[in-house]
C-alpha cells in the first residue's frame, strides 16, 4: 500500500469510506478502539450517526466541556487494496481544524482496528505499507 509522508513524519494513504468520494487518510495507530476517525462534517458527509447511547455521552462530554467523540460503525473501509467491513470510528477523533493542516485537505485518520489481524510493516525507501496475515 503505497504511502505518501506529510509534514515531517505523518505517513498519508488515500481510501474511501462506505463506497464513497476518494480521502486522504493519515495513520495513527495509537487510538484505542478505532479503525478510522474523522470529524462530524465528514461522518455526515457518508451518512453515518452515532448510536444513541454514544450521544447520549456525547452530550455528556458537551456539559463537561470537553471536546466529545461519538462511536459509530462504518459499514465498509478501503484503503488501498484493503477493504475492511463494520470498521469501529470514533466521530471527532480528528477536530475540523486539522482538515487542512498542511495546506492539503485530509479527511480521517486510519487506526490499529483497522489493521487488526494484520501485520504491518514500514518500507521507507519504497514509501510503501507492507500489510500481511
Amino acid at each position: 500500500m503505497p504511502f505518501q509522508i506529510w509534514g515531517e513524519s505523518e505517513l498519508t494513504v488515500y481510501g474511501t469510506m462506505s463506497g464513497g468520494r476518494r480521502m486522504a487518510f493519515v495513520v495513527q495507530t495509537g487510538v484505542p478502539g478505532c479503525g478510522v476517525g474523522a470529524p462530524s462534517e465528514v461522518f455526515d458527509e457518508i451518512g453515518i450517526k452515532a448510536g444513541m447511547v454514544s450521544r447520549m455521552v456525547k452530550g455528556a462530554g458537551k456539559y463537561l466541556h470537553g471536546k466529545p467523540w461519538a462511536a459509530a460503525t462504518v459499514p465498509s473501509v478501503t484503503v488501498g487494496p484493503m477493504v475492511v467491513d463494520k470498521v469501529p470510528a470514533w466521530i471527532g477523533a480528528l477536530d475540523s481544524s486539522e482538515l487542512w493542516h498542511h495546506g492539503v485537505r485530509r479527511d480521517a485518520l486510519i487506526s490499529n482496528d483497522f489493521f487488526r489481524g494484520y501485520r504491518v510493516t514500514i518500507d521507507w525507501k519504497a514509501h510503501e505499507l507492507l500489510i500481511e496475515d
